[in-house]
């Protein structure tokens, strides 16, 4: 584990539109930071997951891992409610 790996949980990695919108300038912004940005979606190629069978196993696992491994987590909580994927990330982070 690195000292500035840092998950990044967010609901911006389901359209094209969001992952070169604010998906990309947030994960620019931290790195800027400093911060090595594990970004699930890119990372775990999620977006290729998604058409295959048990893909929400594999996508859940993957996710726990590096929520684990991270030294660090960042967290978008917007929207009413917020993403529940995030809010998963988040609890696993805590606990």
């Amino acid at each position: 584990m690195t000292e500035k790996t840092l998950y990044l949980a967010s609901p911006y990695g389901f359209s094209l539109q969001q992952r070169e919108g604010p998906l990309k300038e947030l994960v620019a912004a931290l790195e800027a930071l400093g911060a090595d940005v594990w970004e699930p979606f890119t990372r775990n190629n999620q977006p290729e997951m998604l058409a295959q069978p048990g893909w929400a196993y594999r996508v859940g696992q993957n996710d726990m891992r590096d929520v684990r491994d991270a030294a660090g987590f960042f967290g978008v909580v917007n929207g009413c409610p917020p993403d529940e994927g995030v809010m998963v990330e988040l609890g696993m982070a805590v606990a």
